[in-house]
């Protein structure tokens, strides 16, 4: 409608105006809400419009002309531009083009899918995040924020006033002239988020105008880490979220939050197991105290009320400093040199008069930037250089924060922490700490400032309290120095994308007292070689430098296990290693004195310490430092890891130094021809091990002089003549190699010259109070090894220098035992590498014959506190070699162990033992992958007071825990060390034990005691030696497990593997034995293989009976917590017993395992405490007695004599009663029913012959299958029920009838055939109850067992209820207990059409309560052929579904539909195994006679015939043909389809001329350029299909698209002949014919390759308009077509005629949803 003068009109009426926009009530064009705006630039209410406020946002003249885009369909987003919601809930573009280069400029507007929310960012809802889903080649994700009104064919951040993040490339873009890289680019499942802080709002003059504009600050995070912060101008209408995508299929995931910030986005994004993420302290909400002269605005902006000398400004927080705010900032707005005072620090609680400067004031401390200066109670304490401050006429951050030693609940309150250290940063640096005393009430952040500098009201700095600490962008938390390409991917993971040169980030802190330690785990790797450098650096270390390699640095690096330090070189103390998940740790220990000793720096990796040293310290701390090289991948930084290690101390401290001259760590001689004399301070008590070492940096003569290291007790040495009796001292002289006592029992010794040696060591190893074990070591090797005895008082290490010229490093933080190149523990090697733990041959993959031996040797002997050490196996060649054992220090590294004096070893390949010699003696069993191989030594009492040197020594070797022999050798000069040697292609993991593992020497470590018993790998043996049965019957060999049973473990079992006829096995429990127990002398109830079970209590002991165990049984034994404490035994998953525990120990005392065998040759494997199992009593029960049959897989079957005259009745009794609880009801199924089906199904007591069937004794009743009588205790029947064949399912029940199956009561016995009840007699329960029993006399017989606790049929419907007819077929269940139809070959002699068919005809034929069935085809015979159709109630047997009269079938093998006839029309898909072939009828509207069979497959209906309904109604038939042949069918009520919105489903062909049809793809296969291809599809359109596509892959052939009827000739083209419709996309024009066969013509547009081409069907509820039938290009409806005449159903067709003979591939999707109005 127009006005009055033709001028447009609203909705109501009421004139617009220009452009349409709604006016107020003089015309004048109203706003959004209509109310009025300005009239040619004047205001309404003296006020700018929007407009005007927007373009002056812009700094424009006039707004953009952009055509207003269609509103939005949800409450979320304002506008969807070339953007689809998906049922996912993502955003996906759907422009068809994409940018090459990811980047928005080259992309045009057409091409830009446009978001932006319906609401600005706000105080409620400041952020939102978008997590990338999907990207397309060349796709580009743009998420930034917006002004209202921004051009939908922009990207956001390519115009002014808007501002975005592109994932694709990293880049942030602000406006159309910034642009920057802030990260690396985003992969699929990165979340970036943006935040707007709308608090800290600033009200700025916009340049040539006095109006101003309010600036926000916009940060964007990627996955919770701060990426970057922007301050922006904040537009009149507010900041809209906003998303720019480019390529069709990109897809992001947009939500918004009302408290989600970074702080918290660890919360709802975590990270996987095994990780921790950093929460920043929560922000508190503190004013600040205005002590004089300053005014403080809320964001923190500090500006000076008065300037000038005396008028200084003081600023003091209101809240002190706490565990979680302690740090203060703060950022200068005018350069540091326009103050004329500025102090920073901490102060006690003020009030407004008093004047105090940070520093000058008693526990105060201040930091004085112009002055270059830190005070401390009004004494400088240190002074810092002017280049760490920088130029002074910069704009600096300057911070003060305070790090308390412990967790102070309340420093406010004085609580807490005694002391704290106060440190000072500047630009997030860290520069020196002051360790100070907490007054009462804590300390204050304070800042002091003045100026000379006429600021009027400028600020002159901005306060930022509490701060994080420290708050860098960029990087991980804790570190703010890092080289380009390293980057944060979470607050706590580092991410280095680049590889191809040297990468360095640096902490913010140096490590002190209060953080001493921090950690790294490589969360992923990559790259060629990569390397790793974990260490200490000084302030400002260079980022192209590793740390270790610069100067004033310290570095383990990973790729060679080395610790390297400049002027030192480098040392190797672990395996060279870099995989995922490696964790590598580095700390450093203070001395009490400060920092002018140095630090002792330590490394860790995987928990363990691996080296220390003590380092000096540069002037400004050790900054925690990591470098990579070659490496790209994540890393998880802890940068405040807490300390492993609490209990060590710094331990270089010297307690004398006598005529020494100290150098750091080296000392050297003072004065000549006088003892020069340096002792250590005393180690830990707590020590094991103390040890030191001495590097001499050149081999030491008579000419350098005289070195002696060792321990005293005193400040005297052997050469002192002053000594007391009481004094004991040892010194090994460097030069001559000869130790020196101070100690009336021990003499001087001569080890050999030492004085080659670069590294020597001393130490003392401390056994118990009265003795210690001294050693020393050679190169990190132990050289010898002498037991001290009677030491009082603690030992200090102690080093003597006589004219000693050089200097001597001396390290007194070395650890012992040390790490080598193979791993901890290990001294010499040689040919062996460690990998992944794993001690391998250097030439692993190395096929040589000739390969040098691989040796190791540990660095320690072993001594009765480390007497054994065990070998796994990992991987070997059995013709390869690897032998372990025992060798003096001296052995060469060249030989195999053994073959040489001073050796003894076992080899793996033979067996064999060789001790000194080059002949092997046969010892044990070969070794293979798996196997553990274990040596040790068993030492004399005396072994720490008498020399060993020259005596027999007992070595001894297990094999998987069982100690396989002992070999008697001569004790050597040093003691015996560990020695392996491997062959190439081996690989061991070895272990060291501080006492043998297994007790009594031959079981392993999950049993405690043992007697006469030895373990091999899983196996418990008995070991050998004669039977040890004891009085009473319990076997004297017995085992006791170490753990006991408890509420949640209170269960173990015992395979049974071999025993013999007389064996006499036990298992049970009983209270802990004695530990050198040689019988089962204790309290315990014992299990015996025999039946009985025994229980001793005190002097009490009784007896009872069970069943009887034999080898394969499982036997297992549980305690029942209850109100009664009792015990139960199972046997194969049947509980078989259970005893209540008497009163006394056994119900008191916890109770172990205990397992004893009796002979020679038995053994069990047993599974120790672990929870109660499951039992399904449906596939897990017993068989109390058995006799001429036998069982497998609950499959009973006749194994009497096959002689007739001979033959015996065969029975089999189940272990459980048939009661309630418990088993109510049983079946069987006849599997073969044998010549007469002599089978017997009954229920009898325990005590009847199982030599007769169940029925014909006393207390039995059973139901005969070949007669069908049934017997009650007599051997004469009567008529009950039917006979029984082949496949019949006999189940038998019980009932109560009094409400007890107690002995003595009377219950009904009722049996089942197939499911249906015959009925039931009764009969009186027996003393010993009525169990389960089941009688055959004949050969072949076999049935198959299931047993119900409920009482009902164990068959559940569907089953054979369900099949009227199966001949051929077999019914069955899989593993879920679903039935199953199996083929099952008939006998014939002459078979019918020569084939034998399998065919099952249903129970019930289609009706409207089941008007569907589904097949599903578990699996395929040699055929292939299954048919599946309907057929009449009466149909033959003889005939495949489908060749008789009315029937239909499908058949599976060709994928052709036969109906009454023997010739098939092809129909639908080959189905394949494990499809689904589904079939049903439907009604045909206005007749009873017809109905429609449909054919389903995969849940997609493939196509329809009408059949006349024969009488009776279509019965649901199944044919399979060949052996294997097995389906699965279920009955349903009504077809549902299964093919949800947008899944693409392969459905079947009606007819197919000149083209094929495989996985979704149509080929044009004729053989002439004119022969038409015509592909007609068997499923018709309707109201819930209606629609279909195609999608045109190559055109190169006139193709056409549409529908026709089920009887179109496939000789002609599609569209031209009755009736049809077809779009013809090569030529651009639709041909249709209907209409009382009118034919018609339309003009549509042209396809191309790529184009999705649609045809559907409407329905019309017009009497004029039956229906339409339309098309659409690409979503877009191009033609609609009107039917005024009924039409039949139509069919999807396509139609192909080649040109060029060149193949068309055309994809064809059926049964797809309509377009969305989106994509119109």
């Amino acid at each position: 409608p127009t006005g009055e003068k033709g001028q447009p009109t609203g909705e109501k009426g009421q004139p617009t105006g220009e452009k349409g926009q709604p006016t107020g009530e003089k015309g004048q064009p109203t706003g959004v809400k209509g109310q009025p705006t300005e009239e040619k630039g004047g205001h309404t209410s003296g006020h700018s419009t929007a407009a005007q406020r927007l373009q002056r946002y812009l700094s424009v003249s006039s707004l953009p002309d952009v055509p207003p885009l269609p509103r939005a369909s949800n409450k979320t987003f304002q506008f969807l531009h070339n953007v689809v919601t998906l049922d996912t809930g993502n955003l996906q573009c759907s422009s068809s083009s994409s940018s090459s280069s990811s980047s928005s400029t080259t992309t045009s507007a057409g091409d830009i899918g446009f978001i932006m929310c319906r609401q600005p960012l706000n105080e409620k809802l400041p952020y939102f995040e978008v997590e990338m889903s999907q990207v397309s080649d060349g796709g580009v994700v743009q998420v930034g924020l917006v002004w209202n009104g921004f051009p939908a064919r922009k990207l956001p951040g390519m115009l002014q006033g808007s501002l975005a993040y592109n994932m694709c490339t990293g880049s942030l873009h602000v406006g159309a002239a910034s642009c920057r890289p802030v990260s690396l680019p985003c992969v699929v499942g990165d979340v970036i988020g943006c935040r707007a802080r709308l608090h800290y709002k600033q009200e700025v003059l916009q340049q040539g105008d006095s109006s101003k504009i309010e600036m926000v600050k916009v940060e964007f995070f990627r996955n919770g880490c701060l990426l970057g912060v922007e301050d922006v101008s904040l537009p009149p209408s507010g900041l809209f979220p906003a998303i720019g995508l480019v390529g069709q299929g990109t897809q992001v995931r947009f939500s918004r939050s009302i408290t989600l910030s970074p702080e918290t986005y660890f919360s709802s994004h975590p990270l996987p197991a095994g990780f921790v993420n950093f929460t920043p302290p929560p922000p508190v909400d503190l004013s600040w105290r205005c002590l004089k002269n300053a005014k403080v605005t809320e964001s923190g902006e500090v500006s000076q009320l008065f300037s000038g000398s005396g008028s200084s400004t003081i600023i003091q927080g209101s809240l002190p400093f706490s565990m979680l705010d302690f740090f203060c900032e703060v950022h200068l707005q005018i350069s540091l040199d326009k103050f004329t005072t500025f102090s920073i620090g901490v102060l006690p609680k003020v009030s407004s008069s008093t004047i105090m400067i940070p520093g000058e004031s008693q526990n105060s401390v201040g930091f004085f930037p112009l002055l270059g200066f830190l005070m401390s109670n009004g004494v400088i304490s240190s002074t810092i250089p002017d280049s760490i401050i920088g130029d002074i006429r910069a704009l600096h951050d300057i911070g003060v924060g305070i790090h308390f030693n412990t967790a102070a609940s309340s420093v406010q309150a004085g609580q807490g922490a005694e002391t704290a250290e106060v440190f000072f940063t500047i630009s997030q640096q860290q520069l020196s700490s002051i360790v100070v005393t907490l007054p009462p009430g804590g300390l204050y952040p304070t800042v002091v400032l003045d100026t000379d500098y006429k600021a009027d009201g400028q600020a002159l700095v901005k306060i930022d309290y509490p701060a994080l600490w420290p708050n860098v962008s960029g990087l991980p938390y804790g570190f703010v120095r890092g080289s380009s390409g390293v980057m944060a991917f979470t607050k706590t993971i580092l991410r280095n994308a680049e590889s191809n040169s040297i990468h360095v980030v640096q902490a913010g802190f140096p490590l002190s007292p209060v953080h001493s330690y921090y950690e790294m785990t490589i969360r992923n790797i990559d790259g060629d070689k990569p390397q790793l450098a974990v260490g200490l650096a000084s302030y400002c270390h260079p980022l192209d430098v590793l740390p270790g390699v610069g100067k004033d640095s310290v570095a383990f690096h990973t790729h060679d296990g080395a610790v390297y330090k400049p002027g030192v070189g480098r040392e190797t103390v672990a395996p060279g290693n870099c995989n995922a998940w490696l964790k590598l740790g580095c700390g450093a220990r203070f001395s009490a004195e400060g920092g002018t000793r140095g630090a002792e720096v330590f490394f860790t990796v995987n928990g363990q310490m691996v080296s220390q040293r003590l380092v000096q310290i540069p002037p400004l701390g050790l900054f925690p430092t990591i470098g990579m090289q070659g490496f790209t991948g994540f890393i998880y930084l802890s940068p405040f890891a807490p300390d492993p290690f609490p209990d060590l101390v710094f331990s270089t401290k010297w307690k004398l130094l006598t005529n020494i001259q100290l150098f750091g760590q080296h000392i050297s001689s003072k004065l000549p021809k006088k003892l020069g004399l340096a002792q250590l301070a005393s180690a830990p008590p707590s020590s094991t091990v103390t040890y030191f070492t001495v590097s001499l940096p050149q081999p030491v003569n008579k000419s350098t002089g005289k070195v002696f290291i060792g321990f005293s007790n005193s400040d005297d040495t052997p050469f002192s003549g002053k000594q007391l009796p009481t004094h004991r001292s040892c010194v090994l002289d460097v030069v001559s190699g000869t130790i020196v006592w101070c100690d009336p029992h021990l003499h001087s010794d001569d080890i050999g010259s030492t004085a080659d040696g670069r590294v020597l060591g001393c130490g003392i190893w401390k056994v118990n109070d009265n003795t210690m074990l001294l050693f020393f070591t050679l190169n990190n090797q132990v050289i010898h090894c002498t037991p001290w005895v009677g030491i009082s008082g603690s030992m200090v290490r102690t080093l003597c220098l006589i004219d000693c010229s050089i200097r001597v490093c001396v390290d007194a933080c070395a650890s012992w035992p040390p790490t080598s190149r193979i791993g901890k523990g290990w001294g010499r090697s040689s040919n062996l590498v460690m990998v992944n733990s794993k001690i391998c041959h250097a030439q692993l993959q190395a096929a040589s014959s000739k390969c040098p031996v691989g040796f190791a040797q540990a660095a320690f002997s072993l001594i009765p506190d480390r007497p054994y050490f065990e070998v796994e196996i990992t991987s070997q060649d059995p013709k390869k070699v690897i032998a372990v054992g025992l060798a003096s220090r001296e052995y060469p590294v060249n030989s195999w162990i053994g073959t040489q004096d001073n050796s003894v070893a076992y080899y793996s390949d033979t067996g064999k033992l060789y001790a000194g010699s080059c002949i092997g003696k046969d010892f044990g069993p070969r070794l293979a992958k798996g196997d553990t191989v274990g040596c040790g030594m068993t030492f004399p009492p005396n072994y720490y007071t008498a020399s060993q040197k020259g005596q027999p020594a007992e070595v001894f070797f297990t094999v998987n825990g069982a100690v396989v022999g002992r070999k008697k050798i001569t004790f050597p000069h040093g003691g015996l060390f560990p020695t392996i040697c491997l062959d190439c292609t081996t690989s061991i993991v070895p272990s060291f034990h501080s006492k043998f593992p297994p007790t009594q020497g031959f079981v392993g470590k999950d049993w405690a005691i043992a007697y006469s018993i030895c373990q091999i790998g899983q196996l418990i043996c008995h070991r050998g030696g004669s039977s040890s049965i004891s009085m009473g019957g319990i076997p004297k060999a017995f085992c006791q497990a170490t753990a006991k049973l408890t509420p949640e473990q209170p269960y173990f079992e015992i395979e049974i593997v071999n025993c013999s006829n007389t064996s006499s096995l036990s298992v049970g429990m009983g209270i802990r034995q004695a530990a050198h127990a040689t019988s089962l002398e204790q309290d315990l109830l014992l299990y015996i293989s025999t039946g009985e079970i025994i229980i001793r209590s005190g002097s009490l002991k009784s007896t009872q009976m069970s069943q009887k165990y034999f080898v394969g049984d499982i036997i297992g034994c549980s305690v029942i917590h209850g109100p009664r404490l009792s015990v139960e035994f199972h046997r194969n998953g049947v509980k078989v017993s259970t005893v209540v525990l008497p009163e006394g120990q056994l119900k008191t005392q916890p109770l172990f395992p205990v397992l004893s065998l009796s002979h020679p040759g038995d053994a069990v494997i047993p599974r120790l405490c672990r929870p109660l199992p499951k039992w399904d009593p449906s596939t897990l029960f017993g068989w109390l007695r058995t006799e001429r049959v036998s069982i497998r897989n609950n499959v009973i079957e006749y194994a009497g004599s096959s002689q007739p005259e001979s033959r015996e009745v065969g029975a089999a009794q189940m272990s459980q009663l048939l009661a309630r609880p418990g088993v109510a009801y049983y079946e069987l199924e006849v599997l073969d029913a044998g010549a007469a089906c002599t089978i017997g199904i009954g229920a009898a007591s325990a005590t009847n012959s199982l030599s007769h069937m169940p029925g014909w004794d006393r207390d039995s009743v059973g139901y005969h299958g070949d007669d069908g009588c049934i017997f009650r205790a007599s051997g004469a029947g009567e008529s009950f029920g039917p006979a029984w064949k082949r496949q019949d399912v006999i189940g038998l029940g019980i009932r109560s009838v009094s409400g007890s199956v107690e002995p003595g009561s009377e219950v009904q016995v009722y049996f089942t055939r197939n499911g249906q009840e015959l009925g039931h007699v009764t009969i009186n329960v027996p003393s010993t109850g009525l169990f389960p029993t089941i009688g055959m006399h004949g050969i072949g017989e076999k049935v198959k067992v299931n047993i119900s606790m409920s009482g009902q049929c164990c068959n559940p419907d569907p089953g054979r209820l369900a099949w009227r007819a199966l001949c051929g077929v077999a019914l069955r269940r899989d593993h879920s207990g679903r039935p199953v139809l199996e083929y099952c070959p008939r006998q014939h002699k002459t078979p019918p059409r020569g084939y034998r068919f399998g065919v099952a005809i249903a129970q019930q034929p289609l009706s409207q309560n089941m008007q569907y069935f589904e097949v599903q085809l578990c699996q395929y015979g040699r055929m292939k052929g299954i048919v599946i159709g309907v057929a009449p109630r009466n149909y033959s047997v003889e005939m495949a579904c489908g060749w008789g009269s009315d029937s239909i079938g499908y058949h599976t093998d060709n994928g052709q539909l036969y109906n009454q006839s023997g010739t098939g029309q092809f129909f639908g898909p080959i189905p394949k195994a494990c499809s689904t072939v589904g079939c049903g009828v439907s009604v045909v509207p206005n007749s009873t006679k017809h109905c429609f069979v449909f054919f389903t497959y995969n849940g997609t209906d493939i196509g329809r015939v009408r059949a006349a309904i024969p009488d009776g109604g279509f019965y649901p038939s199944i044919t399979l043909t060949s052996a294997g042949d097995r389906v699965a069918v279920s009955f349903q009520e009504a077809f549902k389809p299964r093919v949800s919105q947008g899944e693409h489903q392969m459905v079947g062909l009606l007819r197919i001329v000149n083209c094929s049809y495989s996985n979704q793809l149509l080929h044009y296969s004729g053989s002439s350029g004119t022969d038409p291809a015509i592909a007609l599809f068997a499923v018709a359109l309707h109201r819930e299909s209606n629609y279909f596509c195609a999608n045109v892959v190559n055109l190169k052939d006139t193709v056409v698209v549409g529908v026709a009827t089920q009887d179109f000739s496939v000789k002609d083209i599609p569209g031209r002949s009755s009736v049809s419709a077809a779009y013809d996309i090569t030529n651009g024009q639709i041909d249709a014919v209907y209409n009382a066969d009118k034919c018609f013509q339309f003009r549509v547009p042209r396809c191309l390759p790529g184009d999705m081409v649609g045809c559907g069907i409407e329905m019309s509820e017009s009497k004029t308009v039956q229906g339409y039938i339309f098309f659409t290009r690409n979503g877009m409806v191009v033609q609609k077509i009107e039917l005024t005449s009924v039409f039949d159903d139509l069919y999807p067709i396509v139609g192909i005629r080649s040109v060029e003979n060149c193949s068309t591939l055309f994809m064809v999707w059926n049964d797809v949803q309509m377009p969305t109005p989106n994509h119109f």
